[in-house]
């Protein structure tokens, strides 16, 4: 036969008919795997020329149980009465920022705290953030919420649980997914006793979505939102053999491999800091033009990270999104190997160009720290104080009336995509005149272990040598300059209310 076929069909089915659920879980989480493949490879020309062909394709689902602190539907409204699990409180939880320096004796008027009626309404607000006389409580008047606070605060989803020994009211299975494909194809070449060759080209790509716990913009940690996460590999393989004789052989080998990934999230190229309520956030998306939800430089055109202490879930985009990082690198190699009697010396070449380039911004859309060091609802009665009882406060109340713990902004903006290009040789050029003799020592077999031990010595020291370059690095970076930005993102949130 012409063909003479090696093939292998294997093939991975699950799903979740039979599986039970995890202990946080309300249902069995979903987990289906379908892998396939085959191989097949055989002769193309007897004896002169073979291939060899392999693939694999996966699709896997993986649920994955969430489990998370988020604020009541109450809380959104300004009303911190009772915790997020419902437990009412009977003492002042919180207070008004605007009113630190008053009494925090709430039969005193005025005091530290939020005002409400006697029907438990909170009252209007004035100007300055006071309000009138009434009875000390924790809800906050609708006039004192930040436009921004609020909207951030919305972003959270509602409340489908209530477990508060455990600390969360938030339970979801989002699913994790998976698309793979890999391939591998490779041709060998006789072309006579002396001369053989091959090509080898291996494909891998894979497309993932990596949840951060909710559907939109909240999530377990700052750093794990909604994520595309895409990774792809390539790499190409030609080498070829000469057989000078039955003591000396040549193998040259040319090699290319990339391996790239890049990494988006929820917003990512969206201009939701822009959008997210009239006016935008200030100075947050700078690949934004204000008014405008077109993104002119993908680096920048999220939502601002905010990281909120207490245990509650973050919000927005995570840091270091988008990114991209990856090497190219190629290769050449070419190696002869000599025996002689009992000795055998393997000597050659081995270049290799390195690309790499990376493309990110650590906090590319703004990071806010929300309860950073403490709450600006709360408050620390001095030391030795008299008749003053400290309130903790709580970081989504201060979310909700527009004051962070901490700000930051990347600093490296319009310059987010960095390279780095270097070459390594593994050279022998000063070792040619050793080489040469002890390739003339198998034309000259009357003189060949004077010629082999003097080449061998000379190509010896000049490899090893301290005082040779054997080794040379060469690199150079792009873009030399990064230009710097003032962090324009404050403390507090947009002053508009």
């Amino acid at each position: 036969m012409l063909f003479e076929l090696l093939h292998a069909l294997p093939l991975v089915l699950r799903n979740t008919a039979l599986d039970s659920k995890s202990f946080f879980a309300t249902t069995p989480e979903k987990f289906n795997l379908n892998q396939f493949g085959g191989s097949v490879g055989g002769p193309i020309r007897k004896n002169k020329t073979f291939f060899f062909l392999d693939g694999e394709q996966k699709y896997q689902r993986q649920g994955i149980t969430f489990t998370g602190l988020i604020p009541s539907v109450a809380n959104r409204t300004g009303d911190f009465s009772a915790d997020p699990f419902g437990n009412g409180f009977t003492t002042p939880q919180i207070v008004n920022p605007n009113m630190i320096g008053a009494s925090t004796n709430p039969s005193m008027y005025p005091n530290v705290y939020f005002q409400c009626d006697g029907a438990g309404n909170p009252l209007p607000a004035n100007a300055d953030g006071s309000q009138g006389h009434g009875v000390a409580c924790n809800k906050i008047p609708a006039g004192l919420f930040n436009n921004i606070g609020k909207a951030f605060i919305n972003l959270y989803p509602t409340p489908n649980a209530s477990n508060s020994s455990a600390g969360y009211n938030w339970v979801s299975e989002p699913v994790r997914a998976l698309d793979e494909t890999k391939f591998d194809i490779r041709l060998d070449q006789t072309f006579s006793e002396k001369d053989s060759a091959l090509g080898r080209f291996s494909y891998d790509q894979a497309y993932s979505y990596v949840p951060g716990g909710a559907p939109g913009f909240a999530e377990a940690g700052a750093f794990g939102s909604n994520q595309r996460i895409r990774n792809h590999a390539r790499n190409l393989a030609l080498g070829e053999t000469h057989v000078f004789n039955a003591n000396m052989v040549n193998q040259a080998t040319f090699g290319y491999d990339r391996i790239f990934d890049y990494i988006f999230s929820q917003g990512t190229g969206t201009c939701a800091s822009q959008t997210i309520v009239p006016g935008g956030i200030p100075n947050a998306n700078l690949g934004c033009a204000a008014g405008s939800s077109t993104c002119t430089n993908i680096y920048s055109c999220g939502l601002t990270s905010t990281n909120v202490s207490g245990g509650y879930w973050a919000l927005g985009d995570r840091p270091y999104s988008p990114f991209q990082g990856g090497t190219n690198i190629f290769s050449f190699k070419d190696s002869l190997d000599i025996v002689k009697s009992k000795h055998q010396l393997h000597v050659g070449i081995d270049i290799r160009r390195n690309q790499m380039n990376v493309g990110t911004e650590a906090f590319q859309d703004g990071f806010w720290l929300v309860g950073n060091g403490g709450n600006f609802t709360g408050y620390n009665c001095p030391a030795n104080a008299v008749n003053c009882t400290s309130t903790a406060g709580n970081p989504e109340a201060d979310l909700l009336v527009g004051i962070t713990g901490g700000a930051i902004h990347d600093q490296t903006y319009q310059g987010p995509v960095n390279g780095r290009r270097w070459t390594i040789f593994y050279a022998m050029a000063g070792s040619l005149p050793g080489l040469c003799l002890m390739l003339l020592a198998q034309r000259a077999p009357a003189y060949a272990a004077v010629l082999m031990t003097t080449g061998g010595l000379i190509t010896g020291f000049t490899v090893l040598s301290p005082f040779t370059a054997s080794r040379t690095y060469l690199s150079e970076q792009f873009p030399t300059a990064l230009r710097g930005r003032a962090d324009k993102s404050p403390h507090a949130l947009s002053p508009n209310r």
